[in-house]
């Protein structure tokens, strides 16, 4: 996760500090724009499908580039949500609020 973010960090310095700026900046906003609503989507569609079907485990596959912001989303999806599922987020080192609750 620390080197997506001084990935994305370098992306930025570097659009920022073009004199074509301009040219790449709405590209590069869109792209990421993209990332947040298919992460959206989706954890919309785990929940959509949770509330429908019964099941007792499954498991939930992405790149580490979407770690950082699919866990502070399934934190605010726990808190809005009246499905509440038992997140394990595996590799965490440090307590995190989504795998802190038990069912």
């Amino acid at each position: 996760m620390d080197l997506v973010e001084k990935w994305m960090l370098i992306e930025k310095n570097i659009i920022e500090s073009d004199k074509y700026k301009d040219l790449y900046l709405h590209p590069h906003l869109f792209f990421y724009e993209d990332v947040d609503n298919r992460e959206n989507a989706m954890l919309q569609n785990i929940y959509n499908y949770s509330k429908e079907n019964l099941y007792n485990q499954a498991v939930f596959l992405l790149g580490c580039s979407h770690r950082k912001s699919i866990i502070s989303k399934i934190v605010a999806y726990e808190k809005l949500s009246t499905i509440k599922l038992n997140w394990t987020i595996y590799g965490e080192t440090k307590k995190n609020p989504a795998t802190q609750r038990h069912s």
